[in-house]
């Protein structure tokens, strides 16, 4: 079964990371045990949103490069009730980040963790803007894509042809910031026509709202449609 799932977007402020922190939060409180690895390794969004500015001491770039135990790279952040994720944040040790994910020990150290944990997501750099966004990819056993309502048809496009060409299949997409009001669904732009419109559901966690107005996402896999926040 897949448990290493990529969450990639097409460009900058898709809300991916937001997704997967929501996403994380949701498989934790059933009971998973769920590791989140941020790997956006110029901007580190998914740390901030999990921890604050202040990043931890340790993390990936340790855990691959310095051979640091993984539970001492692994931050435990609370989500309710007793219930904690892990987070592989950057790290501290300098790197350069394209020869980073492109190096066998980084391959190797993947693998490596795929029986410590059910739920396994990473967060990438916009995969059309970036180019070591792909070899992230090549990790996982699948990719979730976030695509933006006001994102381009030949993003959309020209990334799944890239997690074809590299042999990332995706499990899904969240179709993230749609707007609430029924006519603004098929405006200009819109990815409404290719991704069908669906059912919505209004988002209501800490992303329910971006950009001074409220947004929803919407999960679609290949069985079903299923409401999740952003």
């Amino acid at each position: 079964d897949a448990n290493m799932i990529v969450v990639v977007s097409a460009a900058l402020n898709d809300g991916k990371s937001t997704v997967v922190a929501n996403t994380a939060m949701a498989a934790a409180r059933e009971g998973n045990r769920v590791l989140v690895v941020d790997a956006d390794f110029g901007n580190q969004s998914l740390t901030r949103a999990l921890v604050g500015d202040i990043p931890p001491p340790a993390g990936l770039t340790e855990a691959v490069d310095s051979g640091l135990p993984l539970r001492q790279a692994v931050t435990s952040v609370p989500v309710a009730d007793g219930t904690t994720l892990g987070l592989l944040s950057r790290g501290q040790r300098p790197v350069v980040a394209a020869n980073f994910f492109r190096s066998a020990a980084t391959r190797v150290f993947f693998e490596s963790i795929r029986d410590e944990y059910d739920v396994i997501l990473i967060d990438t750099p916009p995969l059309l803007h970036v180019a070591y966004a792909s070899s992230i990819a090549r990790f996982a056993d699948a990719a979730m894509l976030v695509v933006s309502h006001n994102g381009s048809v030949s993003d959309l496009e020209e990334m799944v042809d890239r997690l074809n060409f590299i042999g990332t299949g995706s499990v899904g997409y969240v179709y993230n910031r749609s707007p609430l009001r029924a006519d603004q669904l098929l405006t200009e732009g819109s990815l409404a026509d290719i991704l069908g419109s669906g059912e919505r559901g209004a988002a209501n966690g800490p992303a329910g709202k971006a950009n001074g107005r409220r947004d929803r996402a919407t999960v679609r896999t290949e069985k079903s449609v299923e409401r999740t926040p952003r």
